[in-house]
């Protein structure tokens, strides 16, 4: 790529990582919070906040399929998205988690519940092929913030 076509870039205020984060953002999430407010608040969506899920790492989750049944999946991780923009933030985050991959699921929107019954719906999207028995999804949280 050209020093120009830098140059330009960079007057019209973005840059190709800059645009790629952004779209890939737009592009994985949908989260909306079914219980408490729906309301968008400063800190993003009501409950989808970092230390919401942190205490809940290694626990299992329910996730709801609209076709019947549930699937139980744990939480194994919450990981930066970007870790030299925003390390450790509270808003943007991404959520891992691991199923059995009998009735593994595919891309879509759940809704995900924890064991003390808080539920969100979410994009859950399957992050591996199903081996050795498990399956890894993944939930990408982008509040503004």
């Amino acid at each position: 790529m050209g020093a120009a076509h830098r140059i330009h870039n960079q007057e019209a205020g973005f840059s190709r990582r800059g645009f790629l984060a952004g779209t890939a953002a737009v592009a994985a999430i949908a989260v909306v919070p079914v219980v408490g407010s729906a309301a968008f608040t400063q800190a993003g969506a009501t409950g989808l906040l970092r230390q919401t899920f942190t205490p809940l790492l290694h626990q299992a989750f329910q996730i709801v399929n609209p076709a019947g049944g549930s699937t139980t999946v744990t939480l194994t991780a919450i990981r930066d998205l970007s870790p030299e923009a925003s390390p450790g933030s509270n808003f943007r985050f991404s959520l891992l988690f691991e199923g059995s991959a009998a009735g593994a699921l595919p891309q879509g929107t759940y809704q995900v519940t924890t064991r003390a019954g808080s539920a969100y719906t979410l994009l859950v999207v399957p992050v591996t092929q199903p081996t050795h028995n498990k399956v890894q999804y993944q939930v990408i949280v982008n509040n503004p913030g």
